[in-house]
């Protein structure tokens, strides 16, 4: 019989015990599982999809007090922090503290660069953004507003008895967007028409006989209230071009401006030089100490209408972003660019484009708001 050679090496190998890893506990796995998830929410947030509420009137009647809207951050690119140092998933302070939620240092300031876009900014859009005048708070911890950008960078806009024009061109008539209107009555409106209108906010005024109001209103609706057959009077609430609102931007008594009168002003452009003359220090001097220099070790005073860099008056400046113009869509009842200024591109959240649902003041849910912005 022919001899077998059988192999001994595993044999003379010494049999290893197999170790067996112990099964994590279900606390440590729903721990693992809520970081994935919380990491996964922050990523989702930041780059590309994030909800607010509208809690104000100024967007009516576009969007409605109550409407939480979705804001898309591919449109114009995400930005990186302005923080090195911040909690995630809060705003400016700790849940159920006191304690601010990010590192209030000059030296925790980042420069905010912005990601890859799907398109930049344009005319028309419905943009939210942080508030710029909130200038104690890191940028993306500033008061996100939502506007309708009416004009960009470069752009020359003037506002002239309540209608807008740029670059010398009336802008789009946007279908929805209110004015303030004072309405006679022999007799008081019914509080059934006024809610169904949305008319929340008209206020009674005290007139000789009948009743008065001040209502927001679109031009379609106002006509529609100028068949009631009370109704005797209707006129907009425009303020004359020699009106003079030292809360108007740039909040000088030099520029006799209004909110329904203002410019013509140009709106600064990445690039863009300007010869600071007295008027060009009126309009954007703050725009240069505020925004352009934010966070940087150059110091800007303005003493007696000239602008100082460092010490030396300035005589030229070269913007390094660009800026926006933001109108609300009820003219009358909007704290926009008219009263506070210019929006630096630094300041860009997303484009609001969806709304998610809606909730009356009385807390009920209004599907019909269910749709797109516009």
């Amino acid at each position: 019989m022919q001899n077998q050679v059988f192999s001994t090496e595993v044999l003379d190998t010494p049999l290893e015990t197999k170790q067996i890893a112990p099964k994590k506990s279900f606390s440590r796995r729903v721990a693992k599982d809520l970081c994935v998830v919380f990491l996964l929410a922050v990523a989702f947030r930041w780059l590309v999809l994030e909800a607010y509420t509208i809690p104000t009137a100024s967007m009516e009647g576009t969007l409605w007090r109550g409407d939480f809207i979705l804001v898309s951050k591919w449109h114009y690119g995400a930005r990186t922090p302005n923080t090195w140092l911040q909690l995630p998933l809060t705003f400016r302070k700790i849940w159920f503290t006191s304690w601010n939620s990010y590192l209030d240092l000059p030296t925790a300031r980042l420069p905010i660069t912005r990601l890859p876009a799907l398109t930049g900014v344009q005319r028309n859009d419905l943009v939210v953004f942080n508030f710029p005048r909130e200038l104690n708070y890191p940028i993306e911890l500033r008061t996100p507003y939502i506007k309708r950008c009416v004009a960009i960078g470069g752009d020359t806009l003037l506002i002239a008895g309540g209608e807008v024009f740029v670059n010398n061109k009336p802008i789009p008539k946007v279908r929805k967007r209110r004015y303030r209107y004072f309405v006679r009555s022999s007799q008081k409106i019914s509080e059934k028409f006024l809610q169904q209108q949305h008319w929340q906010d008209c206020q009674p005024v005290k007139v000789e006989k009948g009743a008065g109001y001040l209502i927001d209103a679109t031009k379609d609706e106002i006509g529609a209230l100028g068949k009631l057959p009370e109704v005797q009077e209707i006129i907009i609430q425009n303020q004359p071009p020699a009106q003079h609102q030292l809360d108007i931007y740039p909040h000088t008594p030099h520029l006799v401006w209004n909110e329904d009168n203002f410019g013509a002003v140009i709106i600064p452009k990445k690039g863009m030089t300007i010869p600071l003359s007295q008027r060009n220090v009126w309009l954007y001097g703050q725009v240069i100490k505020d925004y352009e220099i934010y966070g940087k070790p150059q110091k800007v005073v303005i003493k007696q209408n000239i602008l100082y860099i460092n010490g030396v008056q300035a005589r030229h400046y070269t913007f390094q972003q660009d800026y926006f113009f933001m109108l609300g869509d009820n003219f009358h009842n909007s704290a926009d660019s008219r009263f506070w200024g210019f929006v630096p591109q630094d300041h860009i959240i997303g484009k609001a484009f969806y709304i998610g649902f809606s909730l009356s003041p009385e807390k009920q849910v209004r599907w019909e708001r269910t749709g797109s912005v516009e």
